[in-house]
């Protein structure tokens, strides 16, 4: 306790200096205030219980994994969800283990853009659950380290249902887009086609009868040109 009232944090060590018969004599102690190092012990023990609360209560899919094999270090509720596990199905274990299929190129990609120190951002990464379900994931990935081991920390966002809806999107505007030059060319077709029937009109009137006649003979066969004699 300070002059002042105030509580502080002390680190005593003491010992037991004896007389020359063997018994004690004098007790020598020093006292050190670590009253700063418990501040920061504390700080450091909310910060954590903060990133627990975080990690676990957030609604997009986290994960921290080894860099080296891709081994599950802990993975929140929302990330096993993506998977169609539980975390407990994933701490522990490599994706493959745990019956995940994660296309290598992809996360070789991964790991080589951090370990250069780039940033990773909205990194596309095809996988497939437990299920066999192919899923596409967006991540913002960091480096990390646990316990002194190489990690990374992952945060993901299942777009499938997006990256769908985007294609179908894509495939009903070129199927307007064909509708429409369909439209297009049938209507280019039929004024050309009333120009071509408008000029047949006006020969028709230019022709002498017996042409007309000769015509339709030929055309009707000798049987018709009887019948018109």
């Amino acid at each position: 306790m300070r002059a002042d009232g105030s509580a502080i944090w002390c680190l005593e060590n003491s010992s037991l200096i004896e007389d020359p018969e063997g018994g004690p004599e004098l007790l020598l102690g020093t006292i050190y205030d670590i009253s700063d190092r418990k501040r920061a012990e504390e700080e450091r023990r909310k910060a954590e219980v903060r990133f627990y609360k975080a990690f676990h209560a957030s609604p997009i899919g986290i994960c921290i994994s080894t860099m080296e094999d891709g081994r599950f270090v802990e993975v929140n509720e929302a990330y096993a969800r993506m998977l169609e596990c539980e975390p407990e199905d994933l701490i522990g274990k490599r994706s493959v283990e745990s019956g995940i299929n994660v296309t290598p190129e992809s996360r070789a990609r991964l790991v080589g853009q951090l370990r250069t120190g780039e940033p990773v951002r909205d990194f596309k990464f095809e996988l497939s659950s437990k299920s066999g379900k192919p899923r596409s994931l967006r991540l913002a990935a960091e480096p990390l380290e646990v316990d002194g081991v190489p990690c990374m920390l992952t945060l993901a966002r299942d777009t499938t249902g997006e990256e769908l809806l985007e294609r179908q999107l894509r495939q009903a505007q070129r199927m307007e887009a064909v509708g429409s030059l369909a439209a297009g060319v049938a209507h280019d077709f039929n004024n050309l086609l009333g120009v071509i029937l408008g000029s047949i009109d006006l020969l028709k009137e230019r022709i002498p009868p017996a042409l007309v006649l000769w015509v339709r003979v030929w055309f009707q066969g000798p049987n018709e040109y009887r019948l018109l004699h």
